[in-house]
């Protein structure tokens, strides 16, 4: 009994100190993970921000360069967009004129293509630089950087573009609490700002190589777009490799992208590329407690295609379908009657031209009536003549190869001066203008055809020796708009020369 009267307060002493070392013990693993918790709450927002930044700026990259594809597309009417045959020779024959037709549009795309590219990579902000590009289109490089200096488009502000972009993503800024900031903000300048040889100047040889490092090339299969000895038919689609004239891209090799038959096409990015990975901006968060988190600003892949939604090819596909009526009427190289296009040799003896070489259609021997061999009375009527049946016959037709929901604006010194569509509630009746001042459509669209005359011995022969039509495409379906108050427009134009002594 002793034993255990003396026991019992020490057994009830350990259990005391036992439970307040076990409540203790469970305040402080409470305590833990109260920590534990806050900081990984903590590190969870930075990682959150951090990879909400990545994201903005990744999509904020891939929307500023299809901003500066569709504002230099949209914003001005280019020389580069004009469709013409060079070098057509009356006497040429069918096969000759088919294959130059082709060549004409392969140039086209090409020149196109390397255009856009030096667009995104160059200093386009200025107006001025609008004439500077125009004057430069189709060279690359260096040859592209010097044409720009020579024409004044080499130097100014830059008010959108990807220099903009850059410039903005390397700047510091605070969100939440938590400071961003490139980590490679140095090294980063260099590659979009290189500086040059003097003090405040950038070396625009060296950004343009390294810009296109980065926006790697266009995806229009030009070659598909001309069309093919095998496969006349042009097409609309894009394709991984640059295919020469007269090639195919190959489906079966994995070549062809998908989803361009609409009109638009991809830019390719290659982050990955030497040069450029080492120098595309780290974006490092950090706070006052001196934590550090970094990881890449852009792109987390080695290469993404881009889409551009505007649909180019599909506009510049209905401006070269009606430039080959407007040149050689229904069908090339043949004699189309009074449906005769320019290259082809537009002439006025009756209903038909006089005479033909090698197939091609040649000037008649004079003015000579339908009914019989009755000269006109005047030139001024013969011209008018031509005019009329050329307007009637060739150019109404060959803007009704339109695709539905294209309209036509005529352009005069780039101002319109008539409006033309075709009639009917589905947009696939005929072809009409009205005119912007009020008059007649047909008379502000007809005043574009000026035929000349040529003298054979004598006499005098009427014929259309050139037209330069410049107009402006205007898609009224929204399915593809690219500002949400105003409807896709592109500026091209048709230059057709013919050489009646050739």
């Amino acid at each position: 009994m002793r034993k255990a009267f003396i026991a019992a307060p020490l057994i009830g002493t350990i259990i005391f100190v036992t439970a307040i070392v076990f409540v203790v013990n469970i305040n402080k693993a409470e305590t833990n993970a109260i920590t534990q918790i806050a900081q990984e709450s903590y590190h969870n927002r930075i990682n959150s921000i951090v990879e909400l930044y990545r994201s903005d700026a990744g999509s904020l990259f891939r929307e500023d360069v299809k901003k500066v594809v569709e504002q230099a597309l949209t914003s001005q009417c280019w020389n580069i967009f004009r469709a013409q045959i060079p070098d057509n020779l009356p006497a040429d024959t069918i096969e000759e004129k088919m294959d130059k037709l082709q060549k004409a549009r392969f140039d086209s795309c090409n020149r196109i293509k390397s255009s856009i590219q030096s667009v995104i990579c160059s200093n386009t902000g200025e107006t001025s630089g609008v004439a500077a590009v125009n004057a430069c289109s189709g060279l690359v490089g260096n040859a592209y950087v010097s044409c720009l200096e020579e024409n004044g488009g080499g130097s100014g502000s830059r008010t959108y573009g990807l220099q903009n972009f850059f410039n903005n993503i390397n700047e510091d800024f605070s969100f939440e609490g938590i400071r961003l900031s490139p980590s490679n903000k140095e090294k980063f300048e260099s590659f979009f700002n290189p500086p040059g040889q003097t003090p405040g100047s950038v070396d625009l040889v060296r950004y343009i190589s390294n810009c296109n490092n980065l926006i790697k090339e266009l995806t229009m299969d030009c070659s598909a777009f001309a069309g093919t000895a095998s496969e006349p038919q042009p097409k609309l689609q894009c394709c991984s490799k640059d295919a020469a004239f007269g090639q195919t891209c190959q489906e079966a090799g994995g070549e062809i992208i998908p989803g361009c038959e609409s009109g638009i096409f991809y830019v390719k990015i290659t982050p990955s590329e030497q040069g450029v990975f080492e120098s595309l901006p780290r974006i490092q968060a950090s706070d006052d407690a001196g934590n550090y988190l970094r990881a890449g600003a852009i792109a987390d892949v080695d290469e993404f295609y881009l889409p551009i939604t505007f649909p180019l090819m599909k506009y510049l596909n209905a401006s070269f379908n009606a430039y080959q009526i407007l040149a050689f009427g229904p069908h090339i190289g043949e004699n189309d009657n009074e449906a005769e296009g320019i290259l082809d040799g537009v002439c006025y003896a009756g209903s038909l031209c006089s005479a033909t070489e090698a197939g091609a259609s040649v000037l008649g021997p004079g003015f000579i009536r339908s009914s019989g061999d009755q000269l006109w009375p005047t030139r001024e009527e013969a011209r008018n003549s031509l005019a009329d049946t050329y307007y009637e016959n060739v150019f109404k037709p060959a803007f009704e190869t339109l695709p539905q929901n294209l309209e036509i604006s005529l352009l005069s010194s780039n101002v319109e001066v008539a409006r033309c569509k075709k009639s009917g509630a589905d947009g696939n009746g005929q072809f009409q203008c009205t005119d912007t001042n009020g008059g007649s459509g047909d008379d502000a669209a007809r005043g574009f055809i000026v035929p000349q005359t040529y003298p054979i011995g004598d006499r005098f022969s009427a014929y259309i020796g050139e037209l330069t039509l410049n107009f402006r495409i205007v898609d009224t379906d929204p399915s593809f708009k690219v500002k949400p108050d105003a409807n896709n427009e592109l500026c091209t134009s048709a230059m057709l020369d013919f050489n009646p002594r050739a």
